[in-house]
């Protein structure tokens, strides 16, 4: 049984909302074997693999920052800087599993 779904990942990014659900199944797949990688709590894992999907995802998705109908022009906002820090869900996602871990915790995950 998967640790989370497309509806849970959708709530937190809004974005995802046109993704195929065939797509972010995968995404969210990947996001759980990253995850089950790790030494956490049950209870953590849901929301790191959550997290991670959406980070996943949004770097496979590119979104509107802004659109002219007159000039048909449109622009996209990219991620910004290496690795997980890149989406602000990497970011959540590294304070979740930085608390998960625990003081002097390991394990990195760099997508």
């Amino acid at each position: 049984m998967p640790l989370t779904d497309k509806v849970r990942v959708r709530a937190i990014a809004h974005h995802l909302k046109r993704m195929a659900d065939e797509d972010l199944d995968v995404v969210i797949e990947d996001a759980e074997a990253e995850v089950a990688k790790l030494s956490v709590k049950s209870e953590d894992r849901e929301r790191l693999v959550r997290y991670l999907a959406a980070h996943m995802a949004t770097l496979n998705y590119r979104r509107a920052t802004s659109q002219s109908l007159t000039d048909m022009s449109e622009s996209y906002n990219a991620p910004q800087g290496d690795g997980l820090s890149s989406t602000e869900y990497g970011q959540e996602y590294m304070r979740l599993e930085k608390k998960a871990l625990g003081p002097g915790g390991l394990g990195l995950v760099v997508i």
